[in-house]
């Protein structure tokens, strides 16, 4: 009888964790891609933001208006929850002028987001006092 139930709680526990991986590998699904935002400072300043996921892993730009890289971060990204808000929290960043000049970032950023149809909005720079201002910015998901 026991051999019985151990096997049984054996093969819930199974489910029980294929039904979270298979939710997960889902839930990245809807990330996987580019996802662009435009976005505008001080006078006529302009630039274009680029987050690129690929299954927990992220590529970040920051390009001027004439498409030349300014700021260039990648690492990894893991969904979390925080009570009522979906969050993405970006780690293991390593950030330069380019990929080719990449140095460890020791810090880790968490972003609240919500996804819609092809869009991505994430309120940033909540987590913590930085230089820059908390900002919403709405990404649009490229075809």
């Amino acid at each position: 009888m026991q051999t019985i139930l151990k096997s049984c709680l054996a093969l819930i526990l199974f489910c029980l964790t294929l039904a979270a991986t298979t939710s997960r590998a889902d839930e990245w699904d809807k990330f996987n891609g580019k996802w662009t935002t435009k976005k505008s400072g001080d006078g006529d300043r302009t630039w274009t933001q680029v987050i690129e996921i690929n299954k927990g892993k992220f590529k970040f730009r920051i390009l001027s208006t004439s498409g030349d890289t300014r700021l260039y971060a990648e690492g990894d990204l893991k969904l979390e929850k925080h009570g009522p808000f979906n969050a993405l929290k970006f780690h293991n960043i390593k950030a330069g002028e380019s990929a080719d000049s990449l140095e460890s970032v020791d810090e880790e950023r968490t972003v609240i987001y919500q996804m819609g149809y092809d869009t991505l909005t994430v309120a940033a720079d909540f987590d913590k006092e930085r230089e820059t201002p908390p900002s919403a910015d709405k990404y649009t998901k490229s075809k």
